[in-house]
């Protein structure tokens, strides 16, 4: 609210609302990020959930620093992109 810029994660509420109602355009409207990230998380959750034996070679690609560092970058890009 100082800066009036809107961060990465502003309207995530409001996407995740539509998500559930069956609005994919209107929540990839409020937030571009929130279905990637969505899709994200449910892989981790469904690879460690229902294969096990699989997360830890997984873990180790997706979840390693390489891939936190172009998350990183991904959320600064829109955050910057955004408030364009």
């Amino acid at each position: 609210m100082i800066t009036g810029w809107e961060c990465p994660g502003c309207g995530s509420q409001r996407a995740l609302h539509q998500f559930l109602h069956g609005n994919f355009s209107a929540a990839f409207t409020f937030n571009m990020l929130f279905i990637p990230t969505l899709a994200y998380a449910l892989f981790a959750y469904v690879t460690m959930a229902f294969f096990p034996t699989h997360w830890i070679d997984i873990k180790s690609v997706w979840y390693s620093r390489r891939a936190a560092v172009l998350i990183l970058v991904a959320v600064i890009s829109y955050w910057i992109g955004r408030n364009i």
